[in-house]
């Protein structure tokens, strides 16, 4: 294990261990349980815009063509990231870098639609001042974006070999 152990580490072997108690791992899993049937059932939804950016901003019909290409390979790509990450919260052995990739990629599309919850515009949108003033529901979305920002930058560095 790495002397900067966290909740994602490089195991020195070409694996990685992601260490989240069971409760965090099947929290986790029911969100993407939640993002993946958000974009099963409404592709179109607006807090999925961010996963489905314009390609081309000034050229819309450019831009219903590109996304009628790509958008089911798109979709197809993070089902099967949602599904990797599901087995990899569901076991906490070792991964591979492609399976922590995925996680990886998993992570940032729970960001993304949270980040258009929240009303994020930018990398400088701090969450509240005070968290007495939220709502439950409003509350715990944040709490879910930090943890989960927390999370891949985790990821991230593991992957990029800054936790080694």
């Amino acid at each position: 294990m790495s002397r900067n152990a966290g909740p994602v580490a490089a195991n020195g072997d070409g694996t990685y261990s992601i260490h989240l108690d069971a409760s965090t791992r099947e929290t986790l899993t029911g969100f993407l349980d939640q993002l993946a049937q958000l974009g099963a059932a409404q592709p179109d939804d607006s807090r999925l815009r961010r996963l489905h950016p314009d390609a081309y901003h000034l050229d819309p019909d450019k831009d219903s063509e590109w996304k009628g290409f790509m958008r089911p390979e798109l979709e197809a790509s993070r089902a099967a990231s949602i599904e990797t990450a599901r087995r990899v919260l569901a076991d906490p052995s070792p991964v591979s870098e492609a399976e922590l990739h995925a996680f990886m990629r998993v992570l940032n599309s729970l960001r993304l639609v949270l980040g258009t919850l929240l009303g994020i515009e930018d990398d400088e949108t701090d969450g509240p001042d005070d968290a007495d003033d939220l709502d439950d529901h409003l509350a715990a979305q944040w709490a879910l974006y930090d943890f989960s920002g927390w999370l891949l930058e985790w990821t991230v560095g593991a992957l990029s070999g800054e936790t080694d």
